[in-house]
């Protein structure tokens, strides 16, 4: 029984963000199509929330320590 055989990365095409150091700013800006005045558009935003969804929080028992910590601080 043969296995199949996995595609070589290394040969597949890379895009904009692959290595992004490697890339200028303006190559950067149209690779997420953002506007230096307005930032990302609206349309954009959406996209984004639909494909990650909204940024989180930490988690509960985490923000519980970090506040404790600060606290001690703070005085």
């Amino acid at each position: 029984m043969q296995r199949e055989t996995t595609t070589d990365r290394s040969t597949s095409p890379k895009s904009v963000l692959d290595y992004p150091w490697t890339k200028t700013v303006d190559e950067i800006k149209q690779a997420y199509d953002v506007n230096d005045d307005v930032g990302l558009s609206d349309d954009r935003i959406e996209q984004g929330l639909r494909k990650y969804g909204p940024n989180g929080r930490f988690p509960f028992s985490f923000e519980i320590i970090l506040r404790f910590c600060l606290n001690r601080v703070a005085g």
